[in-house]
C-alpha cells in the first residue's frame, strides 16, 4: 500500500511537472500573441492617423475649390447667346 502511494505520488509529480512545462509554453505564445496584436494595432492607429490627415487636406482643398468657382460664377457675365467666357474656357 505505501509503495502503491509512492508511485502514485511519483506519477502526480510528474504529471505536474508535465503540465507546468505546457502552461509556460503557452504563456510564452501568448505573450508573442499580445505583442503581435498590440504592434498590429499600433499601426492601424498610425495609418487612421495619416488618412485622417489626407482627409482633411482633401476637404480643404475642396472648400478652396468651390469658393473660387463660387467667385468666378459670380463675377461671370452672361454673353448674349446665353454662355458665359469663363464657362466656355473651361469646356
Amino acid at each position: 500500500m505505501y509503495e502503491d502511494n509512492l508511485i502514485l505520488v511519483k506519477e502526480t509529480k510528474m504529471e505536474c511537472e508535465s503540465l507546468k512545462a505546457k502552461i509556460d509554453v503557452l504563456k510564452s505564445e501568448y505573450y508573442k500573441l499580445e505583442s503581435t496584436a498590440r504592434q498590429g494595432n499600433a499601426d492601424i492607429k498610425a495609418e487612421l492617423a495619416v488618412a485622417k490627415e489626407r482627409l482633411g487636406n482633401y476637404e480643404l482643398i475642396e472648400k478652396e475649390l468651390d469658393s473660387a468657382i463660387m467667385n468666378i460664377a459670380g463675377d461671370a457675365s452672361i454673353d448674349d447667346d446665353g454662355t458665359n467666357q469663363i464657362g466656355n474656357a473651361l469646356i
